[in-house]
């Protein structure tokens, strides 16, 4: 919420009402499916955790805040980007350079992946549904940033050549 309100600098472009009520639904849906995919009883009682679980648990949260961070920071980028368009009264495009841009045309949809694979970490990959929820969104962030790297390379003559769609270095 505090990026929407305090961040993000919104265009003019629309989105499918489909693709946005998509989005709504798989939100929403995403706690309730962790919470119905737990056991009863861990629900219901707090188990005591032996050293793996906690080195896991604190690991997870780690990169869970890191990759928070990071999409933050390039979540501002993208507004810095905006907000000089806004000044020029421009409807332009830019190519986004610093922090995890230097290595990736995606760094939001590279966060946006290790969130889910942290909490994955955080629950030793024993909840099914987290980890399916987790591949799902890895294979539809590994589609959007191709396309989102794809139009880059086409809309930018000069875009960097050694940057990488999702992953740097590799993909």
């Amino acid at each position: 919420m505090y990026e929407c309100y305090f961040v993000s600098s919104f265009s003019n472009g629309t989105i499918s009402i489909i693709h946005y009520f998509y989005g709504v639904a798989f939100y929403l849906m995403f706690g309730l499916g962790i919470l119905v995919s737990m056991p009863v009883h861990q629900v219901s009682s707090l188990e005591l955790l032996d050293s793996s679980d906690a080195i896991n648990i604190t690991f997870g949260i780690f990169g869970f805040l890191l990759a928070s961070y990071m999409q933050h920071k390039t979540m501002r980028t993208f507004a810095t980007l905006r907000f000089k368009e806004r000044d020029k009264q421009a409807r332009g495009h830019y190519i986004p350079a610093g922090h995890l841009f230097e290595w990736v045309s995606s760094p939001h949809y590279l966060c946006e992946v290790l969130l889910y694979l942290s909490l994955c970490v955080i629950t030793r990959w024993k909840n099914t549904y987290l980890v399916c929820t987790s591949m799902f969104v890895l294979a539809n962030q590994v589609s959007a940033s191709l396309s989102v790297h794809a139009w880059y390379k086409q809309t930018f003559r000069n875009y960097p050549k050694t940057r990488k769609a999702l992953v740097p270095f590799v993909l």
